[in-house]
């Protein structure tokens, strides 16, 4: 149990449970004007806590999810024991590699209106298959030419 208590991560625990107590509690704390019930034509003013309410927990998670899909491939390449500092341009250049397709397919682009049927399934394959391209290319580069990640990665960003 003592090596358990004097472990680095247990100060990182600490932190992290004290920053979520705190947005908790005062996070997104606003100010309303309410009618008063027992007085009428008179006005109260209430704190109410928006940090804790749905919509935005909704809002959090929704806008995390991209960065957390993200950390856990990075994770696990950090586990294997390499580095990969591409991860953001690579993102970066399969979104727009599939946004490209999909602006060259939309509505008004080479294909009409009557493409919305298989342009966005096609668009999401492109943007998945330029990452996955990138990715078998970075790993290539690492295994056959026996440079470190950190190198690779660096020159393919």
């Amino acid at each position: 149990m003592s090596r358990l208590i004097r472990a680095k991560e247990v100060g990182l625990i600490g932190v992290i449970l004290v920053l979520g107590i705190l947005l908790a509690s005062l996070g997104g704390t606003v100010r309303r004007r309410l009618p008063d019930p027992n007085h009428p034509g008179d006005v109260r003013v209430v704190q109410v806590n928006k940090f804790l309410q749905s919509p935005n927990l909704d809002n959090v998670i929704k806008n995390c999810s991209w960065t957390a899909i993200m950390a856990v491939g990075a994770t696990i390449v950090i586990i294997t024991g390499g580095i990969d500092l591409s991860v953001g341009a690579v993102y970066c250049l399969a979104a727009v590699s599939g946004a490209m397709f999909l602006r060259w397919c939309g509505p008004n682009g080479a294909f009409g209106a009557n493409s919305p049927g298989w342009s966005v399934p096609l668009g999401l394959l492109i943007t998945v298959g330029v990452g996955t391209l990138c990715g078998v290319a970075n790993g290539l580069m690492v295994v056959l030419l026996r440079v470190h990640p950190f190198i690779i990665t660096l020159g393919t960003m």
